[in-house]
């Protein structure tokens, strides 16, 4: 998704609580923003399309 320019990551510092190792973060972007905006809206048509089934 990196690649893509979904989002962005960053490494944090280095502690001892972790063994020393980083932290690594990520922020969406704009554009990831509106990927998964846009894959929302298109999951929640294809569920609509589902017909209701009533089992009672």
């Amino acid at each position: 998704m990196e690649d893509k320019g979904f989002v962005k990551s960053r490494f944090g510092g280095i502690t001892e609580d972790r063994g020393g190792r980083r932290k690594k973060f990520y922020v969406i972007t704009a554009l990831g923003k509106r990927m998964l905006d846009a894959q929302y809206e298109l999951r929640n048509s294809i569920y609509k399309q589902i017909p209701k089934i009533s089992f009672g």
